[in-house]
């Protein structure tokens, strides 16, 4: 069967053009709440807040409403509280092994940052020191260091025949 997925936010209905086929309304559902849990992560990920009162409609061709799938369904549970995970025990040890893993890569790279400033500021530092080095002529009074153009003659030339 063919079904609609219009979503209704705080302020508007935004209409499914297209729709999906689905063998049954137990299917459109599970697309209907995957799409809903996707709005969700999609608002989060830019910065907004949960859209808890939006809604996903699943509608047939007529425009006939045949089940409203609320976010607030998917935050808390009938009784008001977040829903219990249902993530086997298996899987919980294979989910804190993975966070355990990425939590020592982030140390080590860490490390490996710091290191890799420190190399680079003493080598900025050595670089300072070479240029502050090689710039000092030997011998030179602070004048010839500052104006070496008087050296090599006035800055305006003379007209001839002025000398």
């Amino acid at each position: 069967m063919h079904y609609y997925f219009h979503v209704l936010t705080d302020a508007e209905r935004h209409r499914d053009p297209d729709g999906e086929e689905c063998s049954s309304l137990d299917l459109a559902r599970e697309e209907a709440t995957q799409s809903a849990r996707d709005l969700i992560a999609e608002e989060l990920r830019c910065g907004r807040e949960v859209p808890s009162q939006w809604r996903i409609q699943i509608a047939l061709e007529d425009e006939a409403i045949v089940e409203t799938v609320a976010f607030t369904s998917l935050l808390l549970d009938h009784k008001g509280s977040p829903p219990r995970s249902q993530v086997s025990g298996r899987m919980h040890g294979e989910l804190f092994a993975r966070a355990e893993a990425t939590f020592t890569l982030a140390q080590n790279t860490t490390v490996e940052i710091w290191s890799q400033l420190t190399e680079l500021k003493d080598n900025l530092e050595r670089l300072g020191r070479f240029d502050r080095a090689s710039t000092k002529p030997v011998g030179a009074s602070k004048t010839q260091r500052c104006l070496p153009s008087l050296q090599a003659g006035p800055l305006i030339p003379r007209p001839a025949g002025n000398a």
